[in-house]
């Protein structure tokens, strides 16, 4: 049985974040000087630093979702919902059969191993740094990068767009 401290990032080989786990619990952390915050450093291989372009932070999946449509269109990107739909308990929450191995509702946040861009609505509480009990709308996503050109290129249509980076955990949890 997965613990609820566990999380996945984009692979349903990797780990879970249940229902419930809230972000302290979290295995993804801020940057610290030199690695992730709080991980030993032995373990930071372990971790990439990964960059997000957000277009918008909202309380109500209905907004997050007009506006990822919007993005989509307005920013020649295109819309991966990635499968995920709304969910009473869990924000958001993939297909029952996705989450087959894991207990249904799971979600497996962007940012481990697939980076792109492409517009996605995401739970912020997947990520440290990240107020939580929000719908994210991202647009971008790409490792230990600097993603200047395109978040000017986003700001021309969404004026408050945003990079943020946080620590990611790689590593195949089995």
């Amino acid at each position: 049985m997965h613990t609820p401290l566990t999380i996945c990032y984009g692979s349903i080989v990797c780990a879970l974040l249940l229902v419930g786990a809230g972000p302290a619990e979290a295995q993804v952390v801020e940057a610290g000087s030199d690695g992730p915050t709080g991980v030993p450093k032995g373990e930071w291989i372990d971790y990439a630093k990964v960059s997000f372009i957000v277009v918008v932070s909202t309380k109500r999946y209905r907004d997050a979702k007009k506006v990822a449509e919007r993005a989509s269109k307005a920013l020649k990107i295109p819309l991966d919902l990635r499968g995920l739909t709304p969910h009473p308990k869990a924000q958001l929450t993939h297909t029952e059969q996705r989450c087959e191995d894991w207990g249904y509702p799971c979600y497996f946040a962007r940012g481990r191993m697939d980076a792109g861009k492409y517009v996605s609505i995401e739970r912020s509480d997947a990520y440290r740094g990240f107020k939580p009990g929000y719908f994210i709308v991202i647009v971008e996503t790409g490792h230990a990068r600097r993603l200047d050109k395109e978040l000017e290129r986003v700001r021309r249509v969404f004026a408050d767009a945003y990079q943020k980076f946080a620590w990611v955990y790689q590593a195949c949890m089995n």
